[in-house]
């Protein structure tokens, strides 16, 4: 793949690319592509949000907190805008910071469902069981 770091980057790249290649199940290749257009700069809505989904994928505090950072850049860049892929980013953003209110809050009320105790399981003895012949 042709590295897009020489700051030669299009509207075409910034914006249908890696929205299209994740869309289409190839999701590390969207990821590679988001990843090279956000270095060369491009911060559009689209691109950011394949990003984010790559970074939090793995669910650790620093991914998550790196994720929204990069999220919160290009939602105060396109403030007040109606563009569909800016609401969309805003939706993806709230998702990982609900993830990390539940990961580092364990006395949030959004932390009850994801920490839920389990019934105890029901002890099985074979012993007791009658013998057919």
């Amino acid at each position: 793949m042709r590295s897009l770091a020489s700051g030669q980057v299009t509207r075409s790249w910034c914006s249908t690319n890696p929205a299209r290649w994740a869309t289409a199940r190839d999701v590390l290749l969207a990821g590679r592509v988001a990843d090279q257009v956000w270095a060369a700069g491009c911060r559009d809505p689209r691109v950011a949000e394949v990003r984010i989904v790559q970074m939090s994928r793995a669910g650790r505090e620093a991914d998550l907190r790196a994720a929204l950072a990069d999220a919160a850049i290009v939602l105060k860049a396109q403030a007040g805008s109606t563009d569909p892929a800016v609401r969309s980013l805003a939706v993806r953003a709230a998702q990982v910071d609900g993830r990390l209110v539940r990961l580092t809050d364990p006395a949030s009320p959004r932390a009850r469902f994801a920490r839920a105790k389990r019934p105890p399981r029901p002890t099985r003895c074979l012993r007791d069981l009658p013998v057919v012949h």
